[in-house]
């Protein structure tokens, strides 16, 4: 789907027919979180009991991007991009 505030941004769930869309239109492609989240779901199942680890903490940073995205819902186009960049940049660039 489309965002508002990221125009020219395709974010899907990674299914590779999106790729000729995205590559025919000069877009940017972007993964859905949800979906990278399960991965680390699946690798916190496999930690040994009582431990944390690094999918612990992604875990953790994704789920404050999420509760931006609750803040941003019911901005207007230009204040939720401003909140991305206030709160949800930082918080990506510590994911990386």
């Amino acid at each position: 789907r489309l965002l508002g505030d990221y125009a020219g941004c395709l974010v899907t769930d990674g299914y590779e027919g999106y790729a000729e869309v995205v590559r025919r239109n000069g877009m940017t492609h972007a993964g859905c979180w949800a979906h990278a989240r399960r991965k680390f779901v699946d690798a916190q199942k496999v930690q040994p009991k009582g431990k944390t680890g690094k999918a612990d903490w992604v875990i953790n940073q994704m789920g404050k991007l999420y509760a931006v995205e609750k803040q941003a819902k019911a901005l207007d186009p230009d204040a939720r991009h401003a909140l991305r960049e206030q709160k949800s940049q930082p918080l990506i660039a510590q994911l990386r």
